[in-house]
């Protein structure tokens, strides 16, 4: 199954997103802003981030770029950061991958444009090592009980 964290200031998108990827299998969590996500990423384990670009306080770009630089935890610098917008533009296509954003998905979008999108970055839809997420939960686990 694949962890994916979406990341939407708007609570219809944030929902919908959620709605969307629950329907194809994925196991989702919804946060509603960039240090929530942090916090979120430091915490649990994800396979993949869908991120919006434009919200209130840091920008989905912005907060990509911290999670690359290892803001959110050294093992999430490496994780699928997708990025997710109605501004379907070659420019903010450009940006997202400047800022470190592996796709772009339009909104509205679809579970198969999702899980298209998802099965590029999130090998867990084929196959996932069950031990070593076991013991990357457990170190995340202790980490935040510090």
């Amino acid at each position: 199954m694949c962890r994916v964290l979406v990341v939407d200031d708007s609570s219809v998108s944030l929902k919908l997103a959620l709605f969307v990827l629950k329907s194809i299998g994925c196991q989702v969590t919804g946060v509603s802003s960039a240090s929530s996500a942090f916090d979120e990423l430091q915490c649990n384990q994800y396979d993949a981030v869908l991120m919006d670009i434009y919200m209130p306080e840091m920008n989905g770009y912005e907060a990509t770029a911290f999670i690359k630089e290892g803001g959110a935890g050294e093992s999430n610098s490496k994780i699928p950061i997708i990025a997710m917008s109605s501004a379907d533009q070659p420019e903010e296509h450009s940006k997202s991958r400047l800022a470190g954003m592996v796709d772009f998905i339009p909104k509205p979008f679809t579970g198969d444009t999702v899980k298209t999108t998802l099965l590029k970055f999130c090998p867990v839809f084929l196959d996932r090592n069950s031990k070593y997420d076991e013991i990357a939960q457990g170190r995340r686990d202790y980490a935040c009980q510090e």
